[in-house]
């Protein structure tokens, strides 16, 4: 079981810091867990010395066990804990969609899964029905996935036969080339990819 966020080391001090929920409707955000928190301690034992690997196996555990954080907060003076009760996590490829006040859209893709394409094309069509008019596609923290459901994806935006990506080996006979297969899903309106180093 697990509480449903990503965590990363922030330098120089060592500190263990959510870095993003994973959704909304995780055991960490209905508990009050917010990005950007640092956890001091898990279940009592100081987290100053963990790598982020060993701070997220301190807080895995068996569904329906609790787990206590002390969380310190931006704007808060004094670290306080929070207790979660773990559970079976659904990893969600689109953990964000919304429609802005001016009819933007804004999907955030944080892996390449199995179930991906159908997610962000569940997204496209329910923030057309509420009337997007561009989108914002955001990539950034993406640790990739699945190569063929990323070619599954981009074959929702651009049209059919276009060349996404091609695999090269030393001979000639081991270069594959992936092409879209459907016309696009989001034609006209336009649209804007964030990415970072990831």
């Amino acid at each position: 079981g697990g509480l449903g966020f990503r965590i990363q080391t922030v330098y120089p001090d060592s500190a263990i810091a959510v870095w993003e929920l994973l959704h909304e409707n995780t055991p960490a955000a209905r508990a009050g867990v917010h990005s950007g928190d640092l956890i001091v301690a898990i279940s009592g034992t100081t987290t100053k010395y963990m790598t982020a690997g060993d701070a997220a196996d301190s807080m895995r555990g068996p569904p329906g066990t609790p787990v206590t954080l002390t969380i310190q907060r931006a704007g808060i003076a004094a670290p306080f804990d929070i207790t979660i009760v773990r559970e079976e996590v659904q990893m969600e490829s689109v953990s964000l969609h919304r429609l802005f006040a001016d009819s933007t859209g804004y999907i955030r893709l944080v892996r390449f899964q199995s179930e991906s394409t159908e997610e962000v094309a569940r997204a496209i069509e329910e923030l057309r029905s509420q009337g997007m008019k561009r989108l914002i596609l955001d990539l950034r923290g993406n640790g990739g996935g699945y190569l063929k459901e990323a070619i599954s994806v981009t074959d929702l935006f651009l049209p059919k036969d276009r060349l996404v990506v091609f695999t090269a080996g030393r001979a000639l006979r081991d270069t594959t080339r992936y092409f879209t297969q459907t016309p696009a899903l989001l034609r006209d309106e336009p649209l804007v990819v964030m990415v970072d180093r990831q």
